[in-house]
């Protein structure tokens, strides 16, 4: 496990010595430190990916030549995954097979990004005019200096997602992982100087990022900037990036309302709902946090969702048979019991099942184990590319005027039920990030019997709906993707 940052090649310390506490979830215990750069760390690392840029080999190399790069990393991603996958549970606490199958798919995004490298290696496309004197053509070339801020949720998968297309694209970069899941993307560092990345290319700062995050988005050397997170940091780093008028782009947080009509299948709602909100502890911004249901239906799918979720086996995501880690640090599982909180002063949730918290440690592990699942009605708990979202297919076809636009005594049925998240993420998920759960392409190649899905937006002014339903054109071995998620 490293502890330094990753500079122009070189791992090197902090200048003033600042170290952050790397703290296992499930366990409460400072396992590890990492350097906390600053502001005069963020000045070097952009200095070296500017000296790549402008004056090195790697924007000058072909496609063919870069991907040789890229599917070296993917090859050392996947020689290295049982000792990286420990680490991302350690750090994360999410269950040790969600971590190996985050890693397989990180690896296979380096793959892709690969063979995209090549398959656009030259591509000059002509734009036709009317006027014949004149020639238009459109040219690929790298952009620049790039920084990729990533979140906590999926720490080396989010950060592979940013790094291999920037890359592949033939830019310089600059990666600040989350502070407190920091240790699989210093990894990257290791790998870089494995396969031989030139100096400069790929530089690395943990840290707060408040402190090297700021300075990175305020350096006029830099290009571009990428961020997975919440709204409102978005919004602060959309207004340093208008100065220097940087091209920015934004994966923020949202609701993913999930809408159950009365004529649906209720154990396909009930497996994509437990999927969509169990999986890496909800902390996803395509959860399943938010269930609309039709009112007949709504008392039998609360039964049903309450006899699912008592099967679950919560502990260590290190223990065989968890299917549920603790939150990944203090201050979530606190949030967490805010909404509860929230809840119960609204009558949405008794006290009695609020007070469940009381038999858990700061990070919401149980002190005792829930029975192990052994329910059948969830396939979607095996190994998946991630996310996923997707609604339950109805019996009968419905269309846009599902919820008409007429006055609101003219709509279904609806009962509007908020289903308390397994966490509280503040974000990108996504997946897991996308505002409400449409799905959008992904780099990961679609797993092998994954259907491809239809939208079916779904809007009411009146009652103030507004979502977009994602249904599978065919059944699936494997649910549709939900796919560039994050928190």
């Amino acid at each position: 496990m490293q502890n330094k940052l990753f500079i122009d090649g070189q791992w090197l310390a902090p200048a003033d010595g600042s170290m952050l506490p790397v703290i296992d979830p499930a366990t409460e215990e400072v396992f590890h430190h990492i350097a906390a750069a600053g502001a005069a760390e963020a000045e070097a690392a952009v200095k070296a990916a500017r000296e790549a840029f402008d004056n090195g080999p790697w924007p000058r190399l072909s496609g063919k030549e870069r991907a040789k790069y890229l599917r070296a990393m993917a090859r050392e991603i996947r020689d290295c995954l049982p000792e990286l996958a420990r680490m991302e549970t350690r750090d994360n606490g999410k269950p040790l097979p969600e971590s190996e199958w985050d890693l397989t798919d990180a690896a296979g995004c380096f793959d892709f990004y690969a063979d995209l490298a090549e398959e656009l290696d030259g591509e000059v496309e002509e734009v036709k005019l009317a006027d014949a004197r004149f020639v238009s053509k459109a040219v690929r070339e790298p952009l620049g200096v790039a920084v990729a801020i990533v979140p906590w949720n999926y720490p080396l998968l989010m950060a592979s997602w940013k790094v291999a297309p920037a890359l592949a694209a033939g830019c310089t970069m600059i990666l600040k992982p989350a502070e407190t899941t920091s240790l699989t993307a210093l990894e990257l560092g290791v790998i870089a100087e494995a396969v031989g990345l030139p100096k400069g290319v790929l530089n690395i700062l943990s840290g707060k990022g408040s402190v090297v995050g700021q300075a990175l988005i305020e350096d006029p050397q830099v290009d571009k900037v990428a961020f997975t997170g919440s709204g409102p940091v978005g919004s602060r780093i959309m207004a340093a990036g208008a100065k220097d008028i940087k091209r920015i782009s934004l994966e923020l947080g949202g609701k993913s309302p999930f809408v159950v009509f009365a004529d649906s299948d209720i154990e396909k709602a009930v497996e994509w709902i437990m999927f969509g909100i169990f999986w890496n502890q909800g902390q996803v911004c395509s959860a399943t946090s938010r269930v609309l249901v039709e009112a007949p239906l709504y008392p039998r799918l609360m039964e049903r969702l309450v006899e699912e979720a008592g099967k679950i086996k919560i502990g260590n995501g290190l223990d065989t048979g968890t299917l549920l880690g603790p939150l990944v640090n203090k201050g979530q599982y606190e949030d967490v019991l805010r909404h509860i909180d929230r809840a119960v002063e609204q009558g949405r949730l008794s006290r009695a099942a609020a007070d469940t918290r009381a038999s858990t440690g700061a990070s919401g592990l149980p002190r005792r184990s829930l029975p192990t699942w052994r329910s059948t009605a969830m396939p979607g708990w095996r190994k998946s590319s991630a996310r996923w979202s997707a609604s339950v297919p109805s019996r009968r076809r419905r269309r846009q005027s599902a919820f008409p636009t007429s006055p609101a005594s003219a709509l279904p049925p609806l009962s509007c039920r908020l289903m308390i998240s397994a966490a509280s993420a503040s974000r990108p998920p996504s997946a897991p990030g996308s505002s409400g759960s449409t799905a959008r392409s992904r780099p990961s190649p679609r797993r092998p019997g994954a259907a491809t899905s239809s939208p079916v937006s779904a809007a009411s002014s009146a009652a103030g709906v507004s979502t977009t339903i994602w249904r599978p054109s065919r059944s699936p071995a494997l649910p549709a993707t939900s796919l560039g998620d994050g928190i």
